[in-house]
């Protein structure tokens, strides 16, 4: 098994439409963490299986992976370290203070990592609309919409996680919006949620709207009539849920204006198909599965004491782990084995449980292989995510101002100790193992776009033709 997920499953689209179609360009904004990229990964590579020439613009710290995955890339803002190290030095604080503060604070988030380079973005990828028949981007990626508004190209959105749809009938779990409710009586519920949320959209658009206003001024767009992030000027070709109805299914307020596609298989630290190395996989050959600790490709850089604290709930338990740890460090110990980042999808089927941070990625892999998962959240949807997996009986949930090695050891025994648990977690693997998101959200959108004739772009007007 290698650690790319074949994407070529056909789902049904009309491939005769699709050869007409060949060699156009589609482009897809994947700026975020590997949580982003790698669904948006998989959904190139399966439209260029399909003939398009897709093209991601995305982070300057992942083009290298994309082109080593065959597929061509655009840096549209700097690097993770990049912006890190800007923000450090406007306080005067370090790089690492700077992430954590990020994680810890939304508002900083917002306004250092996505509204500072927001006019960069939209005028680097401008550049590299001509030819493009669609974009294919999420809300929160703000350069992608604003560009698709402008020139007229067909949008096609993609919502990464389900805290993202804002629904009445399936609220958010989330910092700020513990107020919203899932009371079993339907209408005062919704009522109730409708009220708070518009509320919550309200309070965003004062905050966030002028500095996005000020950026669509300047690439002569009229002023945001809806709230950054969560809603948007045009109405998209159509929404792509990139996760598993397993996991959530539609709600009720969105039924027939979403369509889930499954998660995205896409899981590759290289760009290219891994394998794992010989000594972990010696290591996992000879003893009992161990207990995996990661924190993904962001809140890896602010860790805290979730590795110190993880080793010795380890140790306590008497159980093996294999730590993914970045560029931190870990004391070299026969029980241990550490690890920068190791493809999910090679590891995580050899493990007894996985401790996470609950991005959507690392949540989705966890799920496909069966394994219950302790999650630890760090911001914006991994505490909905976690809440959602407590929900499914297929894991737990620990605060990261709570994670000690006494909580973490005793949520563990408790997980371990539970056939309940592990049967849900075999049970909805089952459920997903043959989903193909990424192949299934190219069949789609393929299937909805023109058949290219004279569509151009013409940039000095501003249409698309």
């Amino acid at each position: 098994m290698n650690a790319i997920l074949d994407t070529g499953l056909d789902t049904g689209a009309d491939t005769g439409s699709q050869a007409k179609r060949g060699g156009a360009k589609i482009i897809i904004t994947a700026y975020g963490s590997l949580g982003v990229v790698h669904p948006c990964l998989a959904i190139g590579l399966a439209l260029k299986a399909r003939g398009f020439a897709p093209l991601l613009a995305l982070s300057a710290s992942h083009c290298a992976k994309v082109t080593n995955a065959g597929l061509d890339a655009v840096a549209i803002t700097p690097s993770v370290d990049e912006v890190a190290a800007t923000a450090a030095a406007e306080l005067g604080i370090t790089p690492a203070e700077a992430i954590g503060r990020a994680l810890e604070d939304q508002d900083f988030f917002i306004h250092k990592v996505l509204l500072d380079y927001l006019e960069p973005s939209i005028a680097a990828l401008e550049e590299h609309l001509a030819g493009a028949v669609a974009i294919v981007s999420a809300r929160q990626t703000l350069a992608g919409p604003i560009l698709a508004e402008k020139y007229g190209i067909p949008f096609f959105e993609l919502h990464l996680q389900p805290m993202a749809l804002l629904s009445v009938d399936d609220p958010p779990f989330a910092k700020g919006m513990e107020v919203l409710t899932r009371l079993p009586v339907k209408p005062l519920r919704r009522a109730w949620n409708r009220a708070w949320i518009a509320l919550f959209l309200k309070v965003l658009h004062r905050r966030y709207a002028p500095r996005v206003n000020a950026a669509r001024a300047k690439f002569g767009l009229a002023k945001l009539t809806s709230t950054p992030f969560f809603q948007i000027n045009l109405k998209p070709v159509m929404s792509l849920g990139l996760w598993s109805s397993a996991f959530a299914p539609i709600p009720a307020d969105f039924a027939g204006a979403l369509q889930l596609t499954g998660f995205p298989g896409f899981d590759s630290e290289s760009g290219q198909n891994e394998a794992l190395d010989e000594g972990l996989q010696a290591f996992l050959a000879n003893g009992s599965p161990p207990l995996v600790f990661t924190l993904g490709s962001l809140a890896v850089n602010a860790p805290g004491s979730f590795y110190t604290a993880s080793l010795e709930a380890a140790r306590a338990m008497g159980l093996r782990a294999v730590f993914l740890v970045g560029e931190n460090e870990l004391p070299a110990a026969p029980d241990i084995i550490v690890r920068d980042y190791v493809a999910h999808s090679l590891l995580f089927p050899h493990a007894a449980a996985i401790i996470h941070h609950g991005g959507m990625g690392t949540t989705a892999q966890a799920l496909r292989h069966g394994i219950p998962q302790l999650v630890v959240p760090h911001f914006l949807d991994q505490p909905d995510n976690g809440r959602r997996i407590q929900q499914l009986g297929v894991g737990d949930v620990v605060n990261n101002d709570d994670y000690t090695s006494v909580l973490v050891a005793e949520k563990l025994r408790s997980l371990l100790g539970d056939g309940a648990v592990k049967a849900r977690a075999v049970q909805i693997a089952a459920a997903v193992a043959d989903e193909d998101g990424g192949a299934y959200a190219a069949n789609l959108i393929a299937a909805r776009l023109p058949v290219p004739g004279s569509q151009h772009i013409d940039q000095d007007k501003g249409q698309y033709h």
